[in-house]
């Protein structure tokens, strides 16, 4: 579910949805995470910096996620993450 209540996928430049999560407050919460199509789950813990795959069942330091099909995955988390802030900043500041 998102900030503002839709719980429909978000669509990405390349067309593949996926569903954005987190967990506490959308400034700082302690994770965030997507699901993609064939609910590969990608999960930031933002205490740690560690990320989840659920397809590869494995758990890699943020800063050492050199492998491109990762880094983008990872990067496409974050930058929703900012993108959800964005929004949620919006919503309180226009009325």
């Amino acid at each position: 579910m998102s900030i503002l209540g839709d719980t429909s996928p978000r669509k990405t430049s390349s067309n593949k949805q996926f569903v954005f999560l987190y967990t506490g407050n959308i400034n700082r919460p302690s994770s965030i995470g997507m699901v993609e199509k064939q609910h590969n789950f990608t999960v930031l813990n933002m205490e740690t910096l560690d990320v989840y795959f659920s397809d590869l069942n494995k758990t890699l330091y943020y800063k050492n996620i050199t492998a491109l099909p990762l880094k983008d995955r990872t990067e496409k988390l974050i930058k929703e993450w900012e993108k959800q802030r964005w929004i949620n900043h919006l919503s309180k500041t226009i009325k």
